[in-house]
């Protein structure tokens, strides 16, 4: 029970969190990690579609002043518009209702 409490552990973890804070990094530790990232076979199957979150959805955004729908996945439409991830993902799930005059006008699978 002792080992198990949530606060003790959110404690400690500040406390090593403060204790760390600002300590510079070695080179090694830093080459150690971005390490997986370098090798061409592990950053292969993290990108784009092959990412385990990549959102597959196609989404139908139109442009309100322009009058411009265009369907496509979200992360294209964040490519080819060279829009914010976030605000993107925020249209998306409804946190908002225009992005730079873009909206969603409906959604298909």
């Amino acid at each position: 029970m002792k080992n198990n409490n949530p606060m003790k552990n959110k404690i400690s973890r500040d406390k090593i969190s403060k204790k760390l804070k600002g300590v510079p990094k070695s080179t090694e530790h830093k080459k150690n990690m971005f390490n997986p990232m370098l090798d061409p076979a592990i950053s292969s199957t993290r990108k784009g579609c092959h990412n385990p979150v990549y959102d597959h959805k196609i989404y139908c955004f139109q442009h309100l002043p322009t009058n411009v729908i265009v369907s496509m996945s979200q992360r294209n439409f964040i490519e080819i518009f060279s829009m914010n991830k976030g605000n993107i993902s925020s249209l998306v799930n409804g946190r908002k209702q225009n992005v730079k005059g873009w909206v969603v006008k409906e959604s298909s699978i």
